[in-house]
């Protein structure tokens, strides 16, 4: 082709470029002030962010600073704290090692891991789908030890046998688990013949050419801050797979490449497949190895996949929409800036769907329909006296066709409509109030595969959150544990909770646990019941439900072990 002809083509072609980076243009515009002002601040001293489209980074940019107090910008290779963000890389290699037959994810477990006893249940229903996607049934956490400090030595090694039981029956409902991802990556490396980290960095790293992202922490990460200030040393995670990965905001536009593009260099596809169609009890929601699936709140932008990640003085998000093939990430390090990482990548997908779309943003204040749906497995139930749930114990009192609820200290009144669902109003100092948020969410008592459950109605979805619990009766020596307990072993993240003691109430024949927390009005009320009798056990179905407390009674003195954590009888 002549030089005249070439150029004459690529004048022509021009104005269709430009027209192709319009809508980018558009958001960029649009957000890149707002960003710029938001980073830099006490709450989020920095902020990177990604959209990925079709399989390419449109737009990766860093704003703030890596280190507030020594004004070290933040950079788009700076590595941020992963946190949770690290599960992706677990599924990934899953996925990989699946793909050339080193590991079957649907067998027993006990074929990679022989000598594998999880406590309270059967062993050989665990398997590697169960735990990626949270329903082997295992509990959250072993809490104590759970961070440390750069350049001191673990507290507890990972995985302690003791934090190996079951606390939901096996595929039965999610239970968000690190436990669970730490165990799968144990058998990956298994199957793999290597550790953990070089076959992630053979299998996943290497080939996407993942050059910023690894556990050791270096001298030019991005901080983690809290309250404004850098937190040093570092703060790393005993369950480094689960947890413990440090990546920059490039190398996760990178991967999210392989989860957008038509034809990937790596299939990486079953990250995003719902793998829970079957368990009822998990209502609306979805998730596959990795994310979290559900339907947006508008019909035209279809399945979002998304995980968040909080990590001491760090927080993340990605979300793909998979209809659009569109990713959007946003990592900031501070622990304060939550709030921010919502709010930005709420708008930044917002923005390009509706420049690139022609999709309307979502309602930020959208109120509640006239009548919202049922869940198909799930039908109306009478109010139980109590329900066990996440947030502790929650009581209800009937009040005609509605009635009286109490949960974290706090009292509502919950409304019946005509569609069998109730809405929550505050009662403070008697007076019932009508805030926001309550404004957009429904709960009711229902049915739900034989079990008396509570759940709630938000955004077009329905979820699980708590289920009925009759208070057993409780022998003089369960009584008898009433009173306050001193935490004998502490460490940074009781320090950072506030967590010096826990205290043990008997009240209308209910045994429950309380500890302090740093929000005004607020008090746990976790249930107990006796299990053996050297146990006690929080009860209920789902997340941070089921966990175990092994009482030990010695010399006079009675102490309570919870997670790790040993409190003693004052």
């Amino acid at each position: 082709m002549s030089w005249y002809r070439y150029c004459l083509l690529l004048l022509c072609l021009l104005p269709a470029l430009a027209w192709a980076d319009e809508p980018l243009l558009q958001v960029q515009q649009k957000l890149r002030p707002e960003f710029q002002s938001l980073a830099g601040s006490r709450k989020v001293p920095g902020l990177s962010i990604a959209l990925v489209v079709d399989g390419r980074a449109r737009w990766v940019e860093s704003f703030g600073y890596a280190d507030r107090n020594l004004r070290r910008p933040l950079r788009n290779d700076s590595r941020h704290n992963l946190g949770d963000l690290s599960k992706i890389f677990v599924a990934a290699l899953a996925a990989r090692l699946a793909a050339a037959g080193k590991v079957d994810l649907a067998v027993p477990l006990t074929r990679y891991l022989p000598d594998l006893r999880i406590a309270g249940g059967d062993t050989a229903a665990v398997n590697l789908t169960r735990l990626l996607t949270h329903h082997a049934g295992l509990p959250a956490n072993q809490l104590a030890g759970m961070y440390y400090e750069a350049g001191t030595a673990a507290g507890v090694a990972s995985l302690p046998p003791q934090a190996l039981y079951f606390a939901q029956p096996p595929g039965s409902v999610y239970a968000y688990s690190n436990i669970g991802l730490e165990l799968a990556a144990q058998a990956l490396a298994a199957a793999g013949a290597a550790s953990y980290a070089q076959l992630l960095q053979d299998q996943v790293l290497t080939p996407l050419g993942l050059v910023q992202t690894g556990f050791a922490p270096r001298e030019d990460d991005a901080q983690g801050h809290r309250k404004g200030k850098p937190i040093a040393p570092p703060v790393l995670a005993r369950e480094q797979a689960a947890l413990g990965l440090r990546g920059s905001i490039a190398d996760l536009a990178r991967l999210a490449e392989q989860l957008t593009a038509p034809v990937p260099q790596l299939d990486l596809s079953s990250l995003l497949q719902p793998y829970n169609r079957d368990s009822l009890l998990d209502l609306d929601y979805r998730n596959g190895l990795a994310f979290s699936l559900f339907a947006d709140r508008r019909p035209q932008v279809g399945t979002l996949a998304r995980l968040s990640s909080l990590y001491p003085g760090a927080r993340g998000r990605i979300d793909i929409a998979l209809d659009q093939r569109t990713a959007v990430i946003v990592l900031a390090n501070g622990a304060d800036a939550g709030d921010a990482v919502d709010e930005t990548i709420d708008a930044l997908l917002d923005a390009w769907l509706q420049a690139a779309h022609a999709i309307a943003p979502r309602e930020a204040k959208a109120g509640l329909p006239v009548r919202a749906e049922w869940p198909a497995a799930a039908r109306p139930d009478s109010a139980a006296r109590y329900y066990s749930s996440a947030a502790g114990l929650v009581a209800l009192t009937p009040d005609g066709d509605d009635f009286d609820v109490r949960v974290l200290g706090l009292r509502f009144s919950a409304e019946r409509r005509d569609d069998g669902w109730f809405r929550l109003h505050l009662r403070l100092l008697g007076v019932p109030l009508d805030l926001g948020p309550l404004r957009r969410v429904l709960v009711a008592p229902a049915v739900v595969a034989q079990q008396r459950v509570l759940i709630v109605w938000a955004a077009r979805r329905s979820y699980l959150i708590g289920s009925a619990w009759q208070p057993p009766p409780l022998p003089a020596a369960v009584q008898a544990l009433a009173g306050s307990y001193r935490l004998l072993n502490p460490d940074s993240l009781t320090t950072e909770l506030g967590i010096a003691r826990l205290q043990l109430e008997l009240d209308d024949g209910v045994l429950s646990a309380s500890y302090p927390l740093d929000i005004p009005l607020l008090r746990t009320r976790v249930p107990l019941q006796p299990e053996g009798d050297d146990a006690l056990r929080v009860p209920g179905i789902g997340s941070i439900v089921g966990e175990r407390l092994r009482l030990e009674r010695a010399d006079g003195r009675t102490r309570l072990h919870y997670s790790g954590y040993v409190f003693e009888r004052e």
